[in-house]
């Protein structure tokens, strides 16, 4: 089978000698020890030392010990700043964020872990010109309160999301609060998950979900859970549902949206009902149903609803657009297409279609892939994969 379009099978990383600094915040933990989101800062210190990225910490004395410590890292190749940063403002927040504005100009990116942490890491911009600022990354977990649980979270969060290139969410409601506010979010890969995803578990058999969808047996059903809000790569599933059931003999297409989202409206008056576009809008609780029923799968940088894990054990064919991650997972067996090119992503939709062993093959090789992978050698990977998208998509309006 001929793969149409870009296909890697390795996530992106920062080019070599890229400097990473990690904001920490304290947690107020006796022991010291490391909360699901801090230890992500371990994890991507020991990332960096094996592909030659230099590292720095900021936080507290015994924040920045443990973090060395999880990642294993001899503390005189990491860079330490003492910068005390909690959970709550602070009358040392001012002279931490001056710590870190003075790092800025030395640094390519900058982590934050948490919600004290991305406020103090966006404070540091402050004052400093827009080529001198670092590219920011910030990751939040539940403690940060998915829309603001009080008027200083609500802040923090608005400037979070100013100066934030990408945002890691540990649940799906922060990633989603800020999917319209922030160029990049995605759930961040954390060890110790705050909301595991549910496994997909369809309710409805193939039978049963064509039907209520009123498609024929000689038609072929696309399925797609990208986030409905207004992207790129939206748009071209969108002007691709023209297309796929266009110049096939014999057999017809439907393309099917099973996410969420704030255009799902739009697009069931401005699309779902017009003769020239084979859409259809499932309910968004038959959505595993959907995807599991469905011949093609397309996974996207921004889904609803649904992980890359969890959609790869289902072991659908699946086509990638925009996004890299799980091409990272099937390798060389996932087709991937730019999000902005719609002929490219008819035309894989075609080829795989057209070829029962292939998309057999893919399948197989999502569920193997899943259950053969090291949860922190893919966070390590996922990491480097997001600074790199942090410095490609540094905003220059900041």
């Amino acid at each position: 089978m001929t793969h149409p379009g870009p296909q890697t099978a390795q996530l992106d990383a920062p080019p070599a000698g890229a400097r990473i600094l990690h904001v920490v915040q304290d947690t107020g933990d006796a022991q010291g020890s490391l909360s699901p989101v801090a230890e992500l800062a371990g994890i991507a210190i020991g990332a960096q030392r094996e592909a030659r990225l230099a590292a720095g910490v900021a936080g507290t004395s015994r924040i920045v010990e443990a973090v060395l410590a999880q990642a294993g890292t001899p503390e005189e190749e990491v860079l330490r700043l003492e910068a005390p940063i909690g959970g709550q403002p602070s009358p040392a927040d001012p002279r931490s964020a001056f710590t870190l504005h003075r790092a800025y100009p030395f640094t390519d990116i900058v982590h934050a872990h948490g919600l004290g942490a991305g406020v103090i890491a966006a404070l540091g911009m402050t004052g400093l010109p827009r080529r001198l600022r670092p590219a920011l990354v910030v990751t939040l977990g539940r403690d940060s309160g998915e829309s603001g649980s009080s008027v200083l979270d609500r802040s923090g969060q608005a400037l979070i999301a100013k100066h934030a290139d990408v945002l890691l969410g540990s649940t799906a409601g922060i990633t989603e609060a800020f999917a319209d506010q922030v160029p990049i979010t995605r759930r961040a890969p954390l060890l110790r998950p705050e909301d595991p995803p549910a496994p997909l578990v369809p309710r409805k058999d193939r039978s049963t979900v064509r039907r209520e969808l009123g498609l024929g047996e000689d038609t072929w059903l696309i399925a797609a859970p990208i986030a409905l809000q207004d992207s790129t790569a939206l748009t071209t599933i969108v002007d691709a549902s023209r297309l796929v059931g266009k110049g096939r003999v014999g057999r017809s297409a439907v393309l099917a949206l099973t996410g969420t989202g704030s255009e799902r409206s739009t697009i069931a008056r401005e699309f779902a009902t017009r003769r020239d576009f084979s859409l259809v809008l499932p309910e968004p609780a038959d959505q595993p149903s959907v995807l599991a029923a469905a011949d093609v799968v397309i996974a996207s940088e921004r889904m609803s609803g649904v992980d890359g894990d969890a959609l790869l054990q289902l072991g659908r064919p699946a086509i990638g657009i925009g996004t890299r991650k799980l091409g990272a997972l099937l390798g060389d067996e996932l087709v991937l297409v730019p999000e902005d090119d719609t002929d490219a992503l008819v035309k894989a939709v075609h080829l795989l279609l057209d070829d029962p062993i292939a998309r057999g093959r893919m399948g197989h090789a999502a569920k193997r892939r899943v259950s053969a992978s090291n949860p922190a050698e893919t966070a390590a990977t996922e990491l480097l994969d997001a600074y790199a998208a942090a410095l490609r998509n540094r905003r220059a309006g900041r």
